[in-house]
């Protein structure tokens, strides 16, 4: 059987010493018939196996034995099953279902699952999770089978993610994701590389957009500097200036780049511009190609108007803004540009130029905003609508902290242990206070009591935040932030600070809460990963050491968020997979389904602004005089049916 499945000889030996420390552990003889222990009690059995041994092996032999148990397991299934259902549970599930004669859409009904779930579990690659067993059964039930005809089918729930064998599939793709795929393909690499024009323009560019006391400063045109350890993002070259980090000079960036890579692009899809006559930031004083840029980005995105393309046209509109743009202000730009574009332009004419710009790029934004509300291009609420769309969207994040909990990985695989408990913290952490994700990458712990987690008199754990810590500093984050964690999370707090987090990756070199457990790989000023080959890019600058600063330390947001996804994907397989800020849109959406129009608690539960709070979910309100009709109408048919009797 073993040399079928293609273990060679030292591998059948190794799976021989495993069962035989099985069978002793459980004083099991070799007559012995296999029981429950490697079906229906693998779970209690396995975890006893573990810590049987966690002391009196090595690490790396416990792990072959976890992992070889778990084979022994999967074989004595294959063999055990009676029916003629095919091995796969995918081509199981898909002969059950023909057999049954039922339909899609009834199959579901009567199951209580979603269409998606059940196309997903039908064609692959994706397995149901731990927090999907009861659907199973319930699907089996429905289709005519016994639970186990499918259950048995799958790898043992406990650990499984954690075997060297398993394979993760590919993270499903919203239609945003296949779009950008898309635009990836057909113009690869198109934004401009930073050159060294661009790099002293930029520069300049921080430092007339984060000086505060210049004489047309406001709060709208100001960019905000804050501490690097105070910073969630990773850190790039747009971002840095006389040491601190303004995280709008990156979004900024990101924009322009893409304009000026458009700009390079032959025609039709570009302009044509030549290379060595691209990287300058006039440009933005060009009110055609900015209408071209946008239509282009337009096209892309599948003739959606998207709130990028009004964010692109008011950034542009501040740059070349009389008396307080960047480009009015710098005439010196005219000289970067063609002659038919400005190049011999002196400084009156180039400000006028700069004044018919910032009047017809106003004439463009107008047009935009009346053809209609704009939309976004990527909307992160696509990857949860099945639990967006549910009467009690929170249950949903219940479930994952269970699913997650009753989880754990083997004692043996040590990392992924200390990795689950902070995952497990993670998550309770976003349910119990939704915060944007950058403030759990720059979350501090200090014994004393002065981080950003701490302990109050009584023991109760809570988060406090200062106003400067959220980017709406200047709107509803006027005031600090203090509140209490929920009760639960509290040992989970205990738990990760004494048996996880010491390991993690720098603990003892810094103070942040959350940190990962395996050393990602480096990257340049410009975010490009270096190759551990390439020696001689390696010994280059990363735009810290090139203004002679040492990373903080904490775990960034983008990699923080990466894993929520991971997880979400996980342990949720109604969804796509997300990342935290969908976790504040579940709450806000759970908490608006339960109290219709209590938007003034969303705003505070989520720290933003009230008229963002209505804007995003004003929507519901709509739900909310449905609700109140369709209550109306049951109280009419009521009466009309007591008035007939």
């Amino acid at each position: 059987m073993l040399a079928k499945g293609g273990k060679n000889a030292k591998q059948q030996a190794n799976m021989a010493s495993a069962l035989n420390l099985w069978m002793r552990t459980f004083s099991f003889a070799p007559e012995t018939f296999v029981g429950a222990e490697f079906s229906t009690d693998f779970d209690g059995h396995f975890l006893r196996f573990s810590d049987a041994h966690a002391e009196r092996l090595a690490s790396r032999t416990q792990k072959d034995r976890q992992e070889q148990i778990v084979q022994w397991a999967r074989l004595f299934a294959a063999q055990s099953r009676t029916d003629s259902l095919p091995q796969s549970f995918h081509a199981a599930l898909q002969v059950a279902l023909e057999a049954s004669g039922l339909s899609k859409a009834e199959t579901c009904r009567r199951a209580g699952i979603t269409p998606p779930t059940l196309n997903r579990w039908l064609t692959g690659p994706y397995l149901p999770q731990s927090c999907s067993m009861d659907a199973v059964r319930a699907l089996a039930g429905a289709l005519g089978f016994e639970a186990d005809a499918l259950l048995s089918r799958l790898p043992p729930l406990r650990r499984t993610r954690y075997s060297r064998e398993e394979k993760r599939p590919p993270m499903a793709l919203t239609a945003y994701g296949k779009r950008i795929q898309r635009g990836k393909a057909e113009t690869p690499n198109y934004t401009l590389r930073p050159t060294k024009r661009i790099r002293v323009q930029w520069v300049d560019v921080l430092a007339f957009k984060t000086d505060a006391g210049r004489e047309t400063a406001d709060k709208t045109n100001t960019w905000r500097l804050k501490p690097l350890d105070r910073t969630g993002m990773r850190v790039q070259w747009p971002m840095l200036y006389e040491g601190q980090v303004c995280v709008t000079g990156a979004v900024a960036w990101n924009s322009i780049s893409q304009f000026l890579g458009y700009l390079r692009l032959p025609k039709p899809s570009g302009q044509g511009i030549p290379d060595d006559a691209v990287d300058t930031i006039a440009w933005l004083a060009v009110p055609e190609f900015i209408r071209g840029f946008n239509s282009w980005k337009r096209r892309r995105a599948g003739n959606i108007r998207h709130r990028g393309l009004s964010t692109f046209l008011q950034m542009a509109i501040s740059f070349v803004a009389p008396k307080s743009g960047w480009v009015w202000n710098n005439p010196s730009l005219a000289s970067s540009l063609p002659t038919a574009y400005g190049g011999n332009d002196n400084e009156q004419q180039w400000q006028a130029r700069c004044a018919q710009a910032h009047v017809k790029l106003k004439a463009q934004l107008k047009a935009l905003t009346n053809e209609g509300k704009l939309t976004r291009s990527r909307d992160s609420q696509n990857r949860a609508a099945s639990i967006l769309n549910s009467a009690h969207p929170l249950k949903s994040l219940l479930r994952l902290v269970q699913a997650l909990e009753a989880n754990p990985p083997p004692p043996a695989h040590v990392r992924d242990y200390r990795a689950w408990i902070r995952d497990v913290l993670m998550v309770k952490l976003l349910v119990s206070n939704p915060l944007r994700v950058g403030h759990f990458s720059v979350m501090t712990y200090r014994p004393d009591g002065s981080g950003n987690l701490y302990r109050s008199d009584s023991g109760a754990w809570r988060m406090r935040f200062m106003a400067s810590d959220f980017k709406n500093q200047k709107g509803a984050a006027a005031e600090d932030y203090d509140v209490a964690v929920e009760p639960s999370v509290h040992a989970w707090i205990h738990r990760y600070l004494s048996e996880a987090r010491p390991y993690a990756v720098d603990a003892d070199k810094n103070e942040y809460l959350l940190l990962p457990f395996v050393r990602g790989p480096r990257t340049d000023d410009e975010g490009v990963t270096w190759s551990r080959r390439d020696k001689s890019r390696a010994r280059g600058e990363t735009a810290l050491e090139a203004h002679g600063l040492e990373r903080a330390g904490n775990w960034s947001s983008d990699c923080l968020g990466k894993r929520i996804q991971v997880l979400t994907a996980l342990y949720l397989p109604d969804t796509l997979g997300f990342g935290p800020h969908v976790f504040r849109h579940i709450i806000a959406t759970d908490h608006l389904k339960r109290h219709p129009r209590d938007y003034l608690t969303v705003a505070h539960l989520l720290h933003d602004r009230l008229d963002t709070v209505l804007r995003e979910y004003g929507h519901l309100t709509v739900d909310d005089g449905l609700r109140v009709l369709h209550s109306g109408v049951q109280d009419a048919m009521a009466e009309l049916k007591a008035s007939r009797s």
